[in-house]
């Protein structure tokens, strides 16, 4: 029986290195393909984006696992899963931004900065991918039996509790509506007509329901403002509206939101809102309808197709974990610095056929290899003796365990930041 490759706990630093830098690399290009390719969904499904270029950015790091591997052979797993969570910055600032994204405007916006941070996001991942080589340099080395278990018990409780927020957020996907559904669910109390504007037209005032609905227009547009029908002597006009235009409205009117939304006829977004209580103009973030509005379906699918992808990492980082196994049967044996290999309670020796892989001192001679007593002038075959003691491949057993349980515990966790952060505006 040929021993198993099993991998040794050597050190690249230039491998770590690059590795760490490319899984930043290849996360933002996940994203800037993301707005490419859901360019044409983006406002029908909302949230689309960020939820594809999180998607995407797993299934990109997946090939830079192999420089990973080569720079850290037993400890990969947690080379690679740092770097990931390195680039949390990412999703997190990703979902902020879409979700202090207004969904109804009523305030003329010259820029709000988005386009600096998306300029700044390079730098912000380079410095993220930076930490993240240092941490896999100065830390993942140190990881022995009692660390793997630390790293497993946490990566557990991360899986547990993205488990935990995916199923949570189902119900209440399930049980509440998406924004744009919860605005056009809100009741109409009433239309306003279209008009024809001409230079100099009267305000035209219109009563609906409650409220009183106010349009100076001139030839360009209409401002449109709201009053009570008898305003107490101290009411003045509001000097700020929104801008409208000449067709025809529907307001809508949800007094438990506090809100008035005026919607378009003749489009599928509204033209703005107001307070109620204040009559004065406002922006309707996802902020605004807390309680009453679910999380973007698509950060929701997003972390369940991560929860999968992180049941094929799992899986797919399973072969180093058997091959360590299969060396459980070895003999311990003491290589000496001329090549000869010396199984302990054997009176004769052998030689290293070729480069001996470990280095002179406890070693551990595969089963086939040690099987029998050796014979004068028997030799071992380089690849069947591993450097260390029994107690060494434990310990290593412990950690190729460890690992691969956090490569996926961060996979799912990467995967379900955007809706994370949706529950936290939207609970």
């Amino acid at each position: 029986m040929t021993a198993p490759a099993a991998p040794t706990d050597a050190l690249h630093t230039g491998r770590l290195a690059a590795a760490a830098i490319l899984t930043a690399v290849v996360s933002l290009l996940g994203y800037g393909a993301a707005l490419f390719l859901t360019n044409d969904v983006a406002h029908t499904f909302v949230g689309s984006p960020l939820a594809v270029g999180t998607l995407l950015a797993v299934a990109l790091v997946a090939p830079v696992a192999r420089l990973a591997r080569g720079g850290a052979p037993l400890r990969w797993p947690l080379a690679l899963g740092a770097a990931l969570l390195a680039q949390a910055i990412l999703p997190a600032g990703g979902a902020l931004m879409k979700l202090a994204d207004p969904l109804v405007s009523s305030h003329w916006r010259c820029g709000t900065g988005d386009v600096a941070l998306v300029m700044l996001s390079p730098v912000v991942a380079f410095v993220a991918s930076l930490a993240a080589f240092a941490f896999a340099r100065a830390v993942v080395p140190a990881v022995g039996a009692r660390g793997a278990r630390v790293v497993r018990g946490l990566s557990l409780a991360a899986l547990a509790a993205t488990v935990a927020l995916t199923a949570a957020t189902g119900a209440v996907v399930a049980a509440r509506p998406q924004a744009r559904a919860l605005l056009d669910a809100i009741p109409a109390v009433g239309e306003l007509p279209a008009l024809t504007l001409t230079p100099a037209m009267p305000v035209r005032v219109d009563p609906v329901g409650a409220l009183l609905v106010w349009r100076t227009c001139d030839e360009n547009g209409c401002d449109l403002t709201l009053r009570q029908p008898t305003p107490p002597p101290t009411e003045s006009l509001p000097r700020q509206g929104i801008r409208v235009g000449a067709g025809a409205l529907t307001l809508r009117v949800d007094r438990g939101l506090d809100l008035a939304v005026v919607m378009r006829d003749d489009g599928p977004y509204p033209a703005g809102a107001f307070r109620l209580s204040t009559r004065e103009p406002t922006d309707v973030t996802w902020g605004t309808l807390h309680g009453r509005v679910a999380p973007p379906l698509a950060w929701f699918v997003c972390a369940a197709l991560g929860l999968l992808f992180a049941l094929v990492a799992y899986a797919r980082t399973g072969g180093d974990l058997r091959a360590l196994g299969r060396w459980r049967g070895a003999r311990a044996a003491t290589l000496s610095a001329d090549g000869v290999v010396r199984v302990d309670g054997e009176p004769t020796a052998a030689t290293v056929q070729g480069v001996a892989q470990a280095a002179p001192g406890p070693v551990l001679v595969f089963e086939d290899a040690a099987r029998a007593p050796f014979r004068e002038a028997s030799s071992v075959p380089a690849d069947a003796v591993r450097a260390g003691t029994h107690a060494d491949l434990e310990a290593a057993l412990d950690v190729a365990a460890a690992g691969r349980l956090a490569l996926a515990a961060a996979v799912a966790a990467w995967s379900a930041i955007p809706l994370a952060v949706a529950a936290l505006v939207t609970r």
